[in-house]
This record gives structure tokens, sequence and C-alpha cells, in this order.
């Protein structure tokens, strides 16, 4: 069932049509899908790789989708996307990767659809320490909240959610060893 609404909120960003403006916004092909949009954002707000020896992986489970950006205006302009993230950076040691470091993080980016492409306009992620609570409230429309939150409180549906996004990292990995493999 999450999955039909996923697709339904893919489709509906897909067939909507929206003209805010960002600077230093970054521009994506309109032939990308939802996930390749939020792996490169997070890559770009995260990526600590220091060597072409690390690489940097991502996955993450989207909460929602809004017309607007993150104060609720421009809503026929501009899309948010509301999701968890996990991520992490991984230097090779002979043939497998050792995780060097790593964060789950709740975040949102926003969006409009171009003529040819997604802008993205910006990307949020919550205060740490004492603003997390505080800062996600303020930002997470109240029902996608909710639903982060009895995520978090309820140790085996956040351990599945971890889980789930840590064997996407594995494939992951898995197939960039498999390239990294195939070009010695």
């Amino acid at each position: 069932m999450k999955k039909v609404l996923i697709l339904i909120c893919i489709a509906g960003l897909l067939l909507g049509t929206c003209a805010c403006a960002g600077r230093n916004a970054k521009n994506i092909p309109l032939d990308k899908n939802l996930d390749e949009l939020i792996e490169k954002e997070v890559h770009h707000a995260q990526n600590e790789t220091d060597s072409s020896n690390e690489v940097f992986e991502e996955a993450h489970k989207i909460l929602g989708v809004r017309k607007g950006d993150l104060k609720g205006d421009r809503k026929d302009k501009c899309y948010t996307v509301y999701f968890v993230t996990l991520y992490g950076v991984y230097s090779k040691n002979g043939n497998k990767f050792e995780e060097k470091s790593s964060g789950y993080n709740p975040a949102a980016i926003v969006f409009r659809k171009g003529a040819e492409e997604y802008v993205f306009i910006e990307y949020w992620q919550p205060q740490d320490g004492a603003y997390y609570t505080e800062d996600l409230k303020a930002t997470f429309p109240s029902d996608i909240y909710k639903d982060f939150r009895k995520m978090e409180e309820t140790a085996e549906s956040h351990n599945e959610v971890v889980a789930g996004l840590n064997k996407q990292i594995q494939q992951k990995l898995a197939q960039a060893k498999k390239e990294a493999d195939s070009d010695i």
C-alpha cells in the first residue's frame, strides 16, 4: 500500500506544474526518479569523502510529499519531500568496504519542476541537540511529524526502518565493489 501511495505522489509530482525560484538551485533532468533526486541532494549535503579510495552511499524512506515550500507557502509552485536518510562514507580495504562515518537524519527537500528538469530550492535537516525536536516539529507537517515520532519511539519500527535502509546501502556497496573489481 505504501508503494502505491509513493507512486501516486511521484506521478502527481511529474504531472504537476510549479515555478518557484531559488538561489544556487541544482538542476536534475526530468527523466530521473524521485529517489535519485533525494540521493543526489543527501550526497551533496552529507558527503565527506576525502580520497578516491572512499565511497559515499545513501538510502532513504519517504515520509510524505506536500505542495509548497517548508513554510507552507507557494503551494502552487513547489513541492517538499519529507524523508529519513541513512548515509555513510566507506573506505575500500582490500576486497571489502569499511564504514568510516555514518548518519541517520530526518530531512526535507524543496524543489520545483522546470520545463526540462527538476530545480532544487532547499535542503533542510533539523538542528542538533536541544533544538532537534522543536525544529523538527516546526518544519514537518503535523501528520508527518507524528508518524515520524511514532516510528522513532517504537524500537521495533525504528530498527526495521534502519535495517531496511542499511540493506539498501549494502547492496549499493556490493555494486560499487563489483564495479571497482571490473576496473582492475
